[in-house]
């Protein structure tokens, strides 16, 4: 089953069951990943692009926690917290850092690169190989720790 059948089946699940929170957090990731489609003018979008548009989801989600916590407003972050939990469970399990940093090696040896290592022709092959199985955030500090910078 491919991953937005999943995501509309359980919609439909959480409205016959009256979860509203998880009703509505299914509702809005659907939405956006049928406007990505839209853009892209397709059908339906294949799982490695839905989990992209996941990824671009949890990454709105994060900084409305961060911003609802910096303006003092706990019960919207933990609203914020509570969706992003339910998108979250629709993206493969995370890459361990040493998993990240073995992928980085890799992509070295690959592409027989020799020190110093030059970071843009490290990043984009790296996050190629990784996809939406970890953040960019975090590959791009293990990189910049790997590279010296």
């Amino acid at each position: 089953m491919s991953l937005i059948a999943q995501i509309t089946t359980d919609m439909i699940t959480a409205q016959k069951a009256g979860q509203a929170p998880k009703l509505a957090a299914l509702r809005y990731l659907r939405a956006g990943l049928l406007a990505r489609a839209k853009d892209l003018r397709q059908e339906t979008l294949d799982d490695t692009e839905a989990q992209t548009v996941i990824q671009k989801e949890i990454k709105k989600h994060r900084d409305s926690i961060t911003a609802y916590t910096a303006g003092n407003r706990p019960e919207l972050a933990a609203s914020e917290q509570a969706e992003l939990d339910i998108i979250a469970a629709y993206l493969p399990p995370s890459l361990t850092e040493a998993e990240i940093g073995e992928i980085i090696d890799k992509v070295i040896t690959a592409q027989n690169l020799t020190p110093p290592y030059d970071f843009g022709r490290l990043m984009g092959p790296v996050m190629k190989e990784i996809g939406a199985r970890a953040d960019g955030n975090l590959v791009k500090a293990l990189i910049q720790k790997k590279i010296g910078t």
